[in-house]
């Protein structure tokens, strides 16, 4: 009995091998990263793929401790502090509610980079903390603008390019005026056009006509 007990106890100080994407790992190893270099980009980036580790490895390459080895769990982790009021309210300031804000610190350990990571990559699966918990019911949407018919739209502005190929040249914008005007922005060279090529355009912006 007591035997077994000393065995648990070894058994569960035992550091645990950190779990990485193995897909991922062996994709960023035939770029040519060092091993423990890809270990560390999926760990600190949440295990979210390749491309995040990638991006994370070329912004701390210059990093004194990048090739350290990797300490290994020794058992629980500790829990991270709440996230800081500035922290909560930087990520506020790009859209995000605080209750989404919170979520994504509490994830990332409060790392801010990967905190706004997360956040685009799990935008389908943030939940407003907000709503109110004893119906369950989610605040709803406010309606933006008029849906009264007629509705019609026009072209205020597109965008179309000026080049013999998509492989040189550049893009510019038309935009008309409250007259009705083509005007041209190509660079810094500004003037009206009375037949822009609207056929050709690669991205149209519209606006609604008002009866």
């Amino acid at each position: 009995m007591y035997a077994s007990f000393l065995s648990f106890i070894v058994i569960a100080s035992t550091p645990q091998e950190p779990q990485v994407d193995a897909a991922a790992l062996e994709q960023l190893e035939g770029m040519g990263f060092p091993r423990v270099r890809c270990q560390k980009a999926l760990l600190k980036t949440g295990n979210q793929g390749a491309e995040l580790a990638m991006n994370w490895l070329f912004e701390h390459m210059e990093d004194p401790d990048i090739d350290d080895p990797i300490q290994p769990a020794t058992g629980s982790r500790p829990s991270a502090p709440e996230p800081t009021a500035d922290q909560i309210s930087m990520l506020a300031d790009m859209g995000f509610t605080a209750a989404q804000a919170k979520k994504a610190l509490r994830e990332t350990d409060n790392d801010m980079q990967r905190a706004v990571e997360w956040l685009f990559s799990h935008s389908d699966d943030v939940m407003d903390e907000d709503a109110d918990a004893g119906t369950g019911q989610q605040a709803v949407n406010e309606v933006v603008g008029d849906a009264t018919p007629p509705i019609t739209f026009r072209v205020s502005s597109f965008v179309s390019h000026k080049g013999t190929s998509v492989h040189c040249g550049h893009y510019v914008a038309h935009v008309r005026k409250d007259d009705n005007q083509w005007v041209l922005f190509n660079d810094n060279k500004v003037a009206a056009t009375p037949e822009p090529p609207i056929r050709e355009a690669y991205m149209y912006v519209l606006e609604r006509v008002k009866a």
